[in-house]
């Protein structure tokens, strides 16, 4: 069974863009808006990304509170990627630039800060902190030798 890092990735950080162009290995971008609908979130979440541990060389996943703890309380490693926190109108811009909603923009500008705080408090989990024009995929030598 191949061992699995699973990346619980801020958004914005380039998840998608990282899956796209991970030549040659397995990488799994487990959106959870596709799983938040259902009356069992996190749990089908969370039950997704343990059947494909050991399937995958990655599982990109969300940073919502319900899915961290979860992970914590399943005993599941994972490496946190965030933003710094002055980073905040640059990744208002990102999501501008690819589509996201309105709404979405307004609920991150509005939440930004309690969200870092979230994310800073958290003692489980690696930390890979992302400066300045910094993506997942900048990061990626520091994550593959955490692992």
């Amino acid at each position: 069974m191949k061992q699995t890092l699973i990346i619980a990735g801020f958004p914005g950080v380039g998840k998608s863009y990282f899956c796209n162009r991970a030549n040659g290995l397995l990488i799994l971008d487990s959106d959870s808006s596709k799983f938040s609908q259902l009356p069992d979130f996190p749990q089908n979440y969370v039950r997704h990304i343990e059947e494909n541990i050991g399937k995958a060389d990655a599982i990109l996943v969300s940073t919502h509170q319900v899915v961290r703890d979860a992970l914590r309380e399943r005993g599941i490693h994972y490496v946190l990627v965030y933003p710094d926190r002055s980073q905040k109108e640059a990744y208002l811009e990102r999501y501008r630039n690819r589509g996201s909603s309105d709404d979405f923009i307004s609920m991150l500008e509005r939440e930004w800060d309690t969200f870092i705080d979230s994310i800073e408090q958290e003692m489980f989990p690696i930390k890979i902190k992302l400066k300045d024009s910094e993506y997942l995929s900048d990061a990626l030598l520091a994550v593959m030798d955490i692992e």
